[in-house]
């Protein structure tokens, strides 16, 4: 089974053998930590790597298979050549929607035959904080990142 495939049934994260206590255990605190709160923690960091797009709306991308929200992150369709584990900075508008999702997250996978990459969210900017994770906490929602852009 791919990351990819990993990512979209229900899995969080993924650990090699062996692994240090210590990160098995950030691990599960992640994975407790309510979306709302873990992604309010802006990194330390600032990538160098950023992924920019536009779409109608969160809808038209889903339809259009530009865009697919999960639990804990998205596959979106891009040019962006960033392997797995490069930390992104992203900044996505929806304007029909009048909202636009920023702020950075890690690169789970990649596949360059579909252009579509999975991205782990790890902050989400305050002003589109609420609305993102609504729309994570949804009962329909079951992938942590989707492995395709297309429903």
């Amino acid at each position: 089974m791919t990351e990819r495939e990993c990512f979209d049934i229900v899995v969080e994260c993924l650990l090699s053998k062996p692994s240090r206590r210590g990160d098995f255990l950030a691990a599960v605190q992640r994975s407790l930590t309510p979306r709302a709160e873990l992604w309010q923690l802006a990194p330390a960091s600032r990538p160098e790597r950023s992924l920019d797009a536009g779409f109608g709306s969160l809808s038209d991308a889903g339809r259009e298979g530009l865009f697919a929200l999960g639990r804990g992150g998205f596959c979106v369709r891009s040019d962006l050549l960033a392997p797995a584990a490069q930390e992104i900075k992203f900044h996505l508008e929806f304007p029909i929607d009048q909202q636009v999702l920023a702020g950075q997250g890690v690169v789970r996978w990649a596949h360059q035959e579909t252009g579509e990459i999975g991205v782990e969210i790890t902050y989400v900017e305050g002003a589109c904080r609420d609305w993102i994770v609504g729309l994570s906490q949804r009962h329909d929602i079951k992938p942590f990142i989707p492995k395709q852009c297309r429903n």
